[in-house]
């Protein structure tokens, strides 16, 4: 391992990376230390498990007019593809007709409307403030809603959601968003399977005790997920002050995962489509259906049911996302299943969750998370990102942001110095 950067990084996510490549770009010297035997944090694109290319976390390319990734893709000759808009809503008899999918659609139209009233009002309140009553699509919309923030609304603060910048249009990464992810890697220094223990910041500068030793810097980067940070995974001394350890509670991860089930061939009709249920239960699954004419379904589960079902482990995960296709498409497309790999997200002891969302009340104190202490120990992540929190390309920017102020200070410090 590299000793004593001028500046280390806790993480290869997102926004580690970005961070990295900023302060190299300033001249400085860096490290970046991943606990995980891979880079890409939440963004991560593999094929072994199942034989076809899927992302396990991040897919959208989200915002894509001001998204940094987009002109990077374009940079590296990486096609990008739109996304679907082929939906398919399944009652629990029928595939659902355009009036009751145009019905549902203005009941959550309504809902983000008054989310957007609501959100001028000076008290933080949860999203389900703005929810009407509906005896069906009240419950649709809070599994809809944990599969975009990762919380239900009960749990998801109003002010969170009508910070979050207006998106100028979603795209997907052929190749994968984890892919593409790793080539803006390349060059980068990074150690991996190297979990950080402990950060010392009492003294000038910072030491990192890994599991391969200390390293020392003049400052640190930890882009680590709030979860992590709030089980203490990390040992800081002396502590971090009380509105940081808030902070990092208050604005958790919510619980998302996926389940790939790879099929011999196409026994499911639908080519590159979405498919969502009339239910009246948590416990409910999203689908991609042969996403870019892959045999392949991914289910996604999110909010309380996601880390419900995490916890009963894999084997729980693989059956109820094979049985909701079941329940479509009849038992005969078991025989054509070649390999099914759900995802860890919510149990992964250096993750802990799918993505940030701050709780009712709490929005503020994403600010907090973006101040240093001391000026030698930072941190950043898409949780930092008041207005893209949640995604790829606010953890980008966090990082980007983070790196230059970091920058910043050392060359004052240097210059303090002659």
């Amino acid at each position: 391992m590299a000793k004593d950067p001028e500046v280390a990084i806790v993480g290869a996510g997102a926004a580690g990376l970005a961070a990295a490549r900023t302060l190299i770009d300033a001249g400085l010297s860096v490290h970046v230390l991943e606990a995980k035997n891979r880079i890409g944090g939440r963004a991560y694109t593999e094929s072994e498990s199942v034989g076809i290319a899927w992302d396990h976390g991040a897919h959208w390319l989200h915002d894509q007019g001001r998204n940094f990734f987009t002109t990077f893709a374009s940079a590296q000759n990486i096609p990008l593809e739109p996304v679907s808009e082929n939906r398919w809503l399944w009652t629990g008899q029928d595939w659902a007709s355009d009036f009751e999918k145009r019905d549902y659609d203005a009941y959550c139209d309504l809902v983000f409307d008054r989310i957007q009233r609501l959100g001028l009002d000076p008290q933080d309140k949860p999203v389900s403030d703005a929810q009407p009553p509906h005896f069906r699509y009240r419950t649709m919309f809070d599994s809809w809603y944990a599969a975009l923030s990762g919380m239900e609304p009960d749990e998801s603060s109003v002010h969170d959601d009508y910070r979050y910048s207006e998106d100028t249009g979603n795209a997907r990464v052929l190749c994968g968003y984890g892919q593409l992810l790793a080539e803006y890697a390349s060059g980068v220094p990074v150690t991996l399977s190297t979990p950080v223990q402990a950060i010392d910041w009492s003294a000038n500068g910072v030491a990192l005790e890994t599991s391969d030793g200390t390293v020392k810097a003049s400052a640190a980067i930890v882009t680590v997920s709030n979860n992590v940070l709030a089980c203490d995974a990390i040992r800081f001394s002396p502590s971090i002050p009380v509105p940081y350890r808030e902070a990092f509670e208050k604005i958790p991860l919510g619980g998302a995962e996926k389940i790939a089930i790879a099929f011999d061939k196409d026994v499911l009709g639908l080519s590159d489509a979405h498919l969502f249920f009339f239910h009246s239960t948590p416990k409910i699954a999203r689908f991609q259906i042969r996403p870019f004419g892959e045999n392949i379904a991914i289910a996604f589960i999110a909010g309380r049911f996601a880390r419900e079902i995490a916890n009963e482990g894999t084997d729980a995960m693989a059956s109820f996302a094979l049985s909701q296709l079941v329940d479509v498409f009849g038992a005969d497309i078991r025989k054509s299943v070649t390999r099914v790999r759900p995802t860890d997200w919510c149990v992964d002891p250096y993750i802990g969750g799918g993505y940030s969302t701050a709780r009712p009340g709490y929005a503020d104190m994403r600010c907090i998370l973006s101040e240093p202490i001391a000026e030698r120990l930072y941190f950043a992540g898409e949780a930092h990102a008041i207005d893209a929190f949640g995604t790829v390309h606010g953890a980008y920017r966090s990082g980007v942001a983070t790196a230059k102020r970091v920058a910043g200070q050392l060359h004052l410090e240097l210059i303090g110095s002659l």
